[in-house]
Parts: C-alpha cells; sequence; structure tokens
C-alpha cells in the first residue's frame, strides 16, 4: 500500500504497519482507483472505446484514461449520466461498477501545509528545518502572474483589435509565460494598465480565440472548452515596464495586489491531498481521522460523511515542550526573557519573516518573542489584555515564542489560538497530523521547482522542436513549466552516446553526439540543479563497445576513446559530474522500441547501469517501468503510446512526461 496513491515512488510502502494508525478509509479509496490495470486511453468525446453502465466485461481492475474530454452518456457509481471528463481523468472498474477518478491542474488554489513549508504536506514544526534545507520556505499568493519569469516573450503581444487571439511580432510589447487552466474556469485580471489581450489554447497549444482587457478596467475571463492554457499580454509599447500591480489571480474577484510565489499543485501524478482552498481558508480533507490527509474532490463523492477540516489553530497546549516559571517581556518590545514565578512560555513555533500571526483568546497582557535561525533575539511585540493581536514577524525571523499563562491564571486560557493571517477566527482544538513515516517526511511529487533548472541531454524524443533539430514536438514540450524554474535544452535528433565519426555523405552535427552537447551547454553557461539524460536509442546496434575495465583503467578525460561506448559513458558523467558537481544526475534507460528485442536491448542498459554507479548516476529504468512495451507498438506504424515504433505519440508523450518528472522528483527527495 503507497501513501497519497504514488508516494511509494519515493520508497514508502506499507502504509499501514508504519503510520500512526490512520484507520483511513479515504486513503484506502483513493489506492483502489488508483491501483490495477491500465487499459488504455478512453476518448470521452465519442465514448471510444465504447463504454457502458455494465463493466462486467471488463477486466477486474481495469482502468481508461481520458485523452480526449466529453460527457458520459452512462452513470457509475459516484457519476450520473452527463458526467463531464476532463483530460487526465481515470474511469476504472471496481466491484463490477464504474468509478471516476478526477486529476485536477489547479492554476490558482493555494497549498496548505499548515505550518506554510514548501514541499511539505504535514505539521510544519516536525518539518520545517528538514525540508527547508533543500527548498525555500515562503508562502503562496493569490497572483498567478510571474512578472519575473524568464519566459516571458518580449516584442509579442496578443492581438487586441478583436477575438482572433493571434500572436502578433509587436515591438516594445511582451507575453507572459503559458499558465495552466481547466476548461470553464473564471480568471480576474486587475491592474494590467493599457488595452491588453488573452489568448486560449488547447493541451497542445492550438489557438482557441482571445478576448480583449479594456484599458485599466478589472475584467474577469471564463476558459472556454478544452481550454489548457491561457497567455496574455503583460506590457504595451506605451509602458516603460510591466505595470507594477498587474494581479491574475483565479476567481470573479479583484483582490489586494500580492507579489507572485510559486504553488505546489500535484503529488506524485495525482492532486495533492490535502490543498488549501482559497475560498474556505482552511485546509479540507476527506477520512476518519485527523491523520485522513486524501484530496476532498476526488473521494468526497464516496465517503460524503467522511470530509473533516485541519484546525488553523498552531498552538497545541498540550505540548511538552513549555518552559515554567518563564515570561517575555510584556511592558516594552525588548523581546527579554524574565524568570517568572507562575508563567509559562510556550515552545517554539517556526515562522517565516514578514508573516502575520494573530492571537486571539489568550486572556491577560502577554507578549511574544522574534528568533532568527540561530535562536538569536530579534525583539518582540505585546498581546494587549483580552484583545486579538495581530503581529508582524521581523525581517529574519525563524521562530517565535509567547507567554502562554501568567500568575493570575490558573492554566492556560482556554480558547488560546495562534493562526496565520490577519483574522481571528472562531477557536478550534489543535490536531496533529501526520508528519512522515519512519523518519521520512511526506512531500509531494511538484513541489516548489521555483529557482530549480533543469538540462536535458538526449536524441529524437527528448527534443523540443524547432529547437534541437528535432522533426516534432516531443514529451518535454508536456513538462508543466511553470514547476521549474527554467529548462534548457541540449537534446537532438540522431544523438548516440558514442562519438561516431562522419561518413560519406553524412555529416554528424556536434550535438549529435553527447559530448558535444555537454560543452554545448557549457558554451551557453547553464548552470543547471539537475541534468537529465535520455539518450541511447541510436546507439542499441553496436559493435565497438569496448570494456568496463579498459575504461575505469584511463587516468584522464582526454585518454578516453569516445568511440567506444564504455569510455564514451565514462567520458560524459565525469564530466558532468566534474563541470556541475552539486546538480543531481539521471540517466533514462532507452524505451522498448517495436523494432528492437529485448535481448539487443540488453548490451547499452547493463553498460549505463554498470558505469552510472560510478558517479552517483540515478538510472531511470523507463524500458520496464514507463508502461511503454513493444507488445503493443508497430514498426512504422502507429501504437499504444508510439507513433512509429519509437518515437512518443501524443498520449506517449504526456505519459513520458508525467513518468519522468516523477522519477526526477522522487531522486530529488
Amino acid at each position: 500500500m503507497s501513501l497519497l496513491a504514488g508516494v511509494g515512488d519515493f520508497g514508502i510502502n506499507d502504509l499501514k504497519d508504519q503510520a500512526v494508525d490512520a484507520k483511513n478509509l479515504a486513503l484506502g479509496a483513493v489506492e483502489t482507483i488508483q491501483e490495477g490495470k491500465d487499459l488504455g486511453p478512453w476518448n470521452a468525446q465519442t465514448n471510444s472505446p465504447v463504454l457502458t453502465n455494465n463493466a462486467s466485461a471488463v477486466v477486474a481492475g481495469g482502468y481508461y484514461t481520458v485523452t480526449v474530454a466529453g460527457v458520459s452518456t452512462f452513470a457509475g457509481a459516484n457519476f450520473p449520466s452527463g458526467q463531464a471528463f476532463g483530460i487526465g481523468d481515470r474511469i476504472k472498474k471496481i466491484g463490477g461498477i464504474w468509478y471516476r477518478s478526477p486529476f485536477i491542474i489547479s492554476a490558482g488554489a493555494e497549498i496548505s501545509t499548515v505550518g506554510g513549508t514548501d514541499a511539505a504536506i504535514m505539521n510544519r514544526k516536525e518539518t520545517q528545518l528538514e525540508i527547508g534545507k533543500r527548498f525555500p520556505v515562503k508562502f503562496y499568493s493569490r497572483n498567478l502572474f510571474d512578472r519575473n519569469s524568464v519566459n516571458i516573450q518580449q516584442g509579442k503581444a496578443i492581438d487586441a483589435t478583436g477575438p482572433s487571439g493571434n500572436i502578433l511580432t509587436s515591438t516594445g510589447y511582451a507575453l507572459s509565460d503559458y499558465m495552466a487552466v481547466l476548461p470553464g474556469e473564471q480568471y480576474t485580471f486587475s491592474n494590467m494598465g493599457a488595452f491588453k489581450a488573452v489568448r486560449f489554447e488547447s493541451a497542445s497549444h492550438g489557438n482557441l480565440g482571445g478576448l480583449v482587457i479594456p484599458n485599466n478596467t478589472t475584467t474577469t475571463i471564463t476558459t472556454p472548452a478544452n481550454c489548457y492554457f491561457i497567455v496574455y499580454t503583460c506590457k504595451a509599447n506605451g509602458e516603460p515596464s510591466i505595470p507594477a500591480n498587474y494581479q491574475v489571480e483565479k476567481g470573479t474577484v479583484a483582490t489586494a495586489y500580492d507579489t507572485f510565489k510559486a504553488a505546489v499543485e500535484q503529488a506524485v501524478g495525482l492532486p495533492l491531498a490535502a490543498k488549501y482552498m482559497a475560498d474556505q481558508g482552511v485546509m479540507l480533507v476527506a477520512g476518519s481521522e485527523p491523520t485522513s490527509l486524501v484530496n476532498r474532490q476526488a473521494v468526497s463523492e464516496m465517503l460524503p460523511t467522511y470530509n473533516k477540516v485541519v484546525s488553523r489553530n498552531m498552538f497545541n497546549r498540550a505540548a511538552t515542550d513549555f518552559q515554567l516559571n518563564k515570561s517575555i517581556d510584556a511592558s516594552s518590545t525588548s523581546g527579554q526573557f524574565f524568570n517568572s514565578p507562575g508563567y509559562w512560555i510556550s515552545g517554539y513555533m517556526p515562522v517565516n519573516p514578514n508573516e502575520k500571526i494573530t492571537f486571539s483568546g489568550h486572556g491577560n497582557l502577554k507578549a511574544v518573542r522574534f528568533e532568527d535561525a540561530n535562536h538569536n533575539n530579534l525583539g518582540g511585540a505585546i498581546l494587549a489584555n483580552s484583545v486579538n493581536t495581530t503581529v508582524t514577524t521581523p525581517v529574519g525571523c525563524s521562530y517565535i515564542i509567547f507567554t502562554i499563562k501568567n500568575s493570575g491564571e490558573g492554566n492556560i486560557p482556554a480558547s488560546y489560538q495562534v493562526e496565520r493571517g490577519e483574522t481571528a477566527t472562531a477557536y478550534m482544538d489543535y490536531i496533529q497530523q501526520v508528519e512522515g513515516i519512519n523518519g521520512m517526511p511526506i512531500a509531494p511529487y511538484w513541489h516548489d521547482l521555483n529557482g530549480l533548472k533543469l538540462l536535458i541531454l538526449g536524441d529524437s524524443i527528448a527534443t523540443v522542436y524547432p529547437e534541437g533539430g528535432g522533426y516534432s514536438a516531443e514529451w518535454p514540450t508536456y513538462i508543466r513549466k511553470p514547476y521549474w524554474g527554467n529548462i534548457y535544452h541540449a537534446a537532438m535528433s540522431g544523438a548516440r552516446i558514442k562519438d561516431d565519426p562522419d561518413t560519406p555523405g553524412l555529416t554528424i552535427s556536434p550535438r549529435q553526439r553527447l559530448s558535444g552537447q555537454i560543452d554545448y551547454a557549457i558554451a551557453n553557461n547553464w548552470q543547471p540543479d539537475v541534468i537529465t539524460l535520455f539518450i541511447g536509442t541510436n546507439d542499441l546496434i553496436i559493435t565497438n563497445t569496448g570494456d568496463y575495465d579498459t575504461a575505469m583503467g584511463k587516468t584522464d578525460l582526454a585518454s578516453l576513446d569516445r568511440s567506444k561506448l564504455y569510455e564514451a559513458l565514462r567520458y560524459a558523467y565525469w564530466k558532468i559530474t566534474t563541470q556541475w558537481p552539486n546538480a543531481k544526475v539521471f540517466h533514462a534507460l532507452p524505451l522498448q522500441r517495436a523494432s528492437v528485442t529485448i535481448d539487443v536491448q540488453k548490451t547499452i542498459k547493463d553498460a549505463i547501469i554498470k558505469m552510472a554507479i560510478n558517479y552517483c548516476v540515478i538510472v531511470i529504468h523507463a524500458d520496464v517501468e514507463s508502461g511503454i512495451s513493444r507488445q503493443f507498438e508497430v514498426a512504422n506504424g502507429n501504437g499504444r503510446y508510439l507513433r512509429d515504433g519509437l518515437h512518443p505519440n501524443d498520449t506517449g508523450k504526456a505519459k513520458l512526461a508525467d513518468y519522468y518528472m516523477r522519477k526526477v522528483i522522487a531522486g530529488l527527495l
């Protein structure tokens, strides 16, 4: 059994034996939906293959994944006839009945970690330091527009003369990065300055038309059917820069300007298990215990009686780390500790700089102390007698500690509450949450990648048209790009691991050699945090492998013969890990091909695995884990996931993007 229906990819298994006795009915429901036999794609628009409310003929546990959105003509256990199915939804037979499991890409909902850390669906206190070492701690914004994105296109604009949605070359204008959306969603633009326009696009970035945003007018748009991306003009030629308070947010109300911050949206190919709902301000979960963290939309229809609200109260009055006979100076903002009989102070609570924290129900006069990461005093704030008080943490603040009882109180005030934000809400008991399993924190798939840079090296399946010489947009175009700080592409069609020589009538481009792609990245001064290699399929039919011992016996890069497979592999790994010593490196084994047997692939597979160990290169076993089997592919023809027995079709591209990124993130964590 796996946590969050997929965190098992991180090596977290046997949840029932290792978690805190969650008795998690909802978790079981999600796992039931997620596990089973993949029956391939389903076109919900044309009902192909044909499905009815009678699922008796389908193999037990079989499920289809929606590749074309549409409306069902039959009812299932948790959906009526006429149910809308979107791309990525699944429909699965469970006990002879169809169940629907939605796939969610939320472009705007804030994510709650209750403690507020990135990459953590858990109680903050126990995990902030552990996760924060790897990913910066920050809060999430209502504003979905990243004015500092490296993907803003200068000299481009959306046609603002009508609803054509055409992208025009326009001096002095700038175009936003792509924003992932869903059909029928509403987004509000505010403070956008001069006349601008929005373009709607399909999942394959086809134009679905546009909409004009009037001059200095707050405007709400509704995404049309089949719309999965929007892109919009963010600067006009009469503006010296992007308007300072340009904001795009989900919903129909324009709120006060908020600086953009990247947000976590997905966990292991599924929606985040616990999502902070911006419209309600609380985390919603499904399950019979506080430790049940399961996506509400995916399971609440099946388990309607188990909806539960996780507490906003961050103060645990039953904690064991209180300090007795201590207080914090309440006569000034000094933040000084005093020895004070009858007083108690709390344990340390991790916070972020410039964060607003509201205290309520705290009773008599008390005080808060701010501290940096080394617990140095940064001053304090006074909590007025029986008055709800909001404090703002200062620059450099990592912790707060506060008086919880004074000498005139018999115990900690019964309704003492500490919560994020500027509003004191109704008292809620503190609720402990799942934080980790056997010391390993629970972390999502699409954690905060803002600032992490990804370098893609490889052959034709990893190219991005027209860059890299590829002849179509391959699977990297399906990566949800906003989750990476930047993506560098050096892959090229026909590339090999070995340095094959030019032959009569055929001149090999430098980037058709792996060594040349590495040199290309160095020449561009790219500084990736993650390096991925998707190369080797063009080396499958090889006669010049060399041998491992000879390759390992060479004493420097220059002595390695890159025309031999083992030596070319060692050269690549050695140079990569020398040039970028702090980068995490992955090499995906070649996919199964319709025209190449498993035995033929074994030579290249064994070489990659054996050499990768020496340089701590993580091997992605795409040949057996990706779900692409040569048994269902056609040489030079369209099969289940490959369009010609080698290169993925549209369904295969989406599948590979999800699989590869899932493995990369698992490796990062």
